[in-house]
């Protein structure tokens, strides 16, 4: 079970940075083109207004994900390594606990908030919103699954020192 989740999450990993570089690419022409064509041509592309903007939300919802599978997050971990031994092995704990509470409340609510608004349409590019939110769940689901990994992890070790 151990070998599934970590193959499981490093092809997660492989294709969240893919498509994190695809997001910043297409997001950074997308703007590009925009500014050129306004301050040369003086027109502007309505329709493609949004897309920079809900990349950018893909972006920082994704960018989290992958920051959070790299131990890149500055958090509470300073403060445990700070602790004594034996009183940092229960703070990892209640720290876990809590990675594994809010990975699940954004999969809930983010699945909630982007099933309600599936109906509502974008003004411009004319998409459900509701598609511009799933990345919430899918983030909170890429993050729990690294957190299972770690628990794992954790336990595995902590047989291995006994």
């Amino acid at each position: 079970m151990s070998k599934f989740i970590h193959k499981l999450n490093r092809w997660i990993h492989k294709g969240t940075v893919l498509v994190l570089i695809l997001a910043v690419a297409v997001m950074s022409f997308s703007v590009f083109v925009q500014i050129v064509s306004r301050n040369i041509f003086s027109y502007s592309f309505e329709k493609f207004e949004e897309l920079p903007r809900f990349l950018l939300i893909w972006v920082t919802f994704l960018g989290a994900a992958y920051v959070f599978g790299e131990d890149g997050h500055l958090g509470v971990e300073f403060f445990v390594n700070l602790l004594p031994a034996k009183i940092k092995k229960y703070a990892t704990a209640v720290e876990l606990a809590f990675d594994v509470l809010f990975m699940i409340l954004m999969i809930v609510i983010g699945g909630q908030v982007s099933s309600l608004t599936m109906v509502q349409k974008s003004l411009q590019l004319g998409v459900p919103v509701g598609l511009v939110y799933m990345i919430i769940p899918i983030s909170g689901a890429i993050m729990l699954l690294i957190v299972v990994e770690r628990v794992i992890d954790s336990f595995q070790s902590r047989r291995t020192h006994e």
